[in-house]
């Protein structure tokens, strides 16, 4: 047996701690109850009480969990195999490594983004073959065609200019390295499957500068073959030189041609489009987006997928049903154990109602009791008590909430306070009582709508007590203010002056005095500060415009400045024209320093015969340096 999720067998482990708690809550609940009566007059007391029914209950509890957790974890045993064709198409990748690709004209460069795109392309592959072809003056088999498609990218990562053994950049040869391997990979997928011929697609992505010139005729040959051309072009029409770097990848300089000036590589989409039009292929330009990349996609979904091999699987039995089951009548049985003996009174139906809920799992009585108590302990400035005139249901509910606030246990109250509320929406009281909670819990808005709600008229037009008006403004204004509200605190605290002072509820008005002469001091400095910063902004705007208009000036005399000396270089060029207008002096002067000398005939021939050799002789280099056309040949 094997579990096919055994994660979920951890939480096997905690199913003890949570037997522990459980049984401590009944022990602790039986130790309360002691105190409220000796255990020897329970059963007169309390006689529908079974105080050993809650373990019993637990322990089958625990026990469905446990067979759940065991069905989450979906145990296995028994096997049958499966068989499963496996179809698709073969695809090469034919990447250009030249130097070239180097160029960073494209972000981050055109040889990363030509993997970016293939990597992209691959993820989106299911089922189909791959294979990659690098290539620069020479070509490389990268990768046959595979279905580990993690391993066709982990070849693309390792793909440089120094993969292949020259450089340059020669088309035709890499498309006939393409054309050759998928001749073998067809063979392979005869002989797995049969009679079956796959679809075939080439994918090249490339700069266009080919400078060999034998692509066209290779092209055709892979065409006939019946394999697709896709074309992707990477780079820009300005070009840019192309980077030399070390093993590091820290810039050494740039490729520089025999004469010394850098070498710039031109992106050519025209030829890299001829050819996908020759052979009746597509071509796109790599963008950013790689939007281009749905569009190869939706065309290669048009061609047919053949099955090309299968595969054997091992197929192990789920038999999660048979603990699901048993977790099932486990917990019917539980909730068939009663937590009592009998069922007497409305009362008692209530708390048994209320103890499913519960965890605490008070009996009837007890509740009671300790309701009863709490009256004398509970400060009225904090929650509010209901009047016993409110049904029983809420009045336990809000009692229970106030007794878990006294002691601290704030969620415990919120959940008691809603239950109440729940029962009697209306009840200004109830009202009050979630405004406190949530001031609590921080909730000042929340606080802010329930200590409104507290002091408005009731839906069924019952008015709020003064003291609890008085209470409600008073809690409201303190809202209001942790919101920054301060003219709705002064209002609020204002009402509860009033309200407190017909009731004659000196402390209450005095606190809310306080409070009220704090927010108008308060008031006072905000607005003392308001218009500091008034102030303070004027006066910033003003030396703004102080700056603004001493940049102004300077700019100014910088523009005087230029046009002086624009005038004085016009007058420069004025006085040079007028001493250039002096050709009488200026030819005189030619007369007296250079003066013309005869030569004889036997000095004149010499001359000529010595002009003659030297044209003989740059001729004679001329034709040597055309004759030797291998020096201009690149290797990027």
């Amino acid at each position: 047996m094997k579990f096919a999720a055994q994660s979920w067998l951890w939480f096997l482990l905690a199913l003890p701690l949570v037997y522990f708690v459980l049984v401590f809550d009944e022990n602790r609940r039986k130790k309360r109850f002691a105190r409220f009566a000796r255990e020897a007059t329970w059963k007169s007391i309390a006689p529908e009480t079974d105080h050993s029914s809650g373990i019993a209950k637990a322990r089958i509890w625990l026990l469905a969990m446990g067979f759940a957790i065991l069905a989450m974890a979906r145990p296995q045993w028994g096997s049958h195999e499966e068989i499963a064709h496996v179809s698709g198409m073969d695809i090469f990748f034919l990447l250009d490594v030249s130097n070239s690709m180097e160029v960073e004209d494209t972000t981050p460069s055109r040889l990363k983004k030509a993997k970016h795109l293939i990597k992209s392309i691959v993820d989106r592959l299911h089922g189909d073959r791959a294979g990659v072809v690098a290539f620069a003056a020479s070509s490389y088999l990268a990768c046959p065609l595979t279905t580990d498609l993690d391993y066709v990218l982990e070849v693309i990562d390792l793909l440089t200019p120094k993969i292949v053994s020259s450089q340059g950049t020669d088309l035709g040869l890499g498309l006939e390295t393409v054309r050759k391997a998928l001749e073998r990979g067809a063979e392979d997928s005869q002989a797995g499957a049969g009679d079956a011929l796959l679809s075939k697609a080439v994918i090249l992505i490339s700069d266009g500068e080919d400078q060999e010139g034998q692509v066209a005729e290779t092209a055709k040959k892979l065409r006939d073959s019946g394999a697709r051309l896709y074309i992707f072009g990477v780079g820009t029409q300005k070009g840019g030189p192309i980077p030399i770097r070390d093993e590091s990848g820290n810039l050494q300089g740039y490729k520089k041609d025999r004469k010394g000036q850098p070498i710039v590589s031109t992106f050519r989409p025209d030829s890299l489009l001829q050819l996908a039009n020759d052979v009746g292929g597509r071509y796109w330009n790599a963008t950013p987006d790689e939007s281009e990349i749905e569009e190869l996609l939706q065309d290669m979904s048009g061609m047919s997928r053949s099955d090309y091999a299968e595969r054997r699987f091992l197929v192990f039995e789920d038999r999660y049903q048979f603990p699901l089951a048993l977790a099932v009548l486990l917990l019917l049985l539980e909730m068939t154990i009663p937590n009592w003996k009998r069922s007497t009174s409305r009362l008692l139906r209530m708390e048994r109602g209320h103890k499913r809920g519960e965890s605490s799992g008070r009996a009837g009585l007890l509740l009671i009791f300790v309701a009863v108590s709490a009256l004398d302990l509970l400060r009225p400035s904090a929650a509010w008590a209901l009047p016993p005139s409110v049904p029983l249901d809420t009045y336990l509910e809000n009692q229970k909430g106030l007794n878990a606030f006294q002691e601290g246990k704030i969620d415990e109250a919120k959940k008691h306070f809603g239950a109440a509320q729940a029962l009697d929406p209306s009840l200004q009281e109830l009202q009050f009582n979630q405004g406190v909670i949530q001031m609590q819990e921080g909730d000042v808005e929340g606080a802010i709508q329930s200590f409104d709600a507290a002091n408005r008229p009731a839906p069924d037009g019952r008015l709020p007590n003064s003291k609890l008006l008085g209470k409600s403004l008073y809690n409201l204004g303190g809202a209001l203010t942790k919101k920054g509200d301060i003219p709705g605190a002064i209002r609020s605290y204002s009402g509860a002056i009033a309200s407190a002072k017909a009731e004659g509820d000196e402390a209450l008005e005095k606190d809310a005095r306080r409070n009220l002469e704090l927010l108008i001091q308060e008031r006072q400095k905000q607005k003392q500060q308001n218009k500091k910063k008034e102030d303070e902004q004027k006066q910033e705007q003003k030396e703004q415009q102080k700056q603004e208009q001493q940049k102004q000036e300077k700019e100014q005399q910088e523009q005087e400045k230029r046009e002086q000396q624009k005038q004085d270089a016009d007058n420069k060029e004025q006085d040079s024209q007028e001493k250039q207008n002096q050709p009488k002096e200026y030819k005189e002067t030619r007369k007296q320093k250079f003066k013309s000398v005869k030569l004889s005939d036997e000095d004149a021939e010499r001359v000529m015969a010595e002009l003659k050799n030297r044209e003989r002789e740059l001729q004679r280099r001329l034709k040597k340096q055309n004759a030797n056309p291998h020096g201009t040949q690149k290797d990027w």
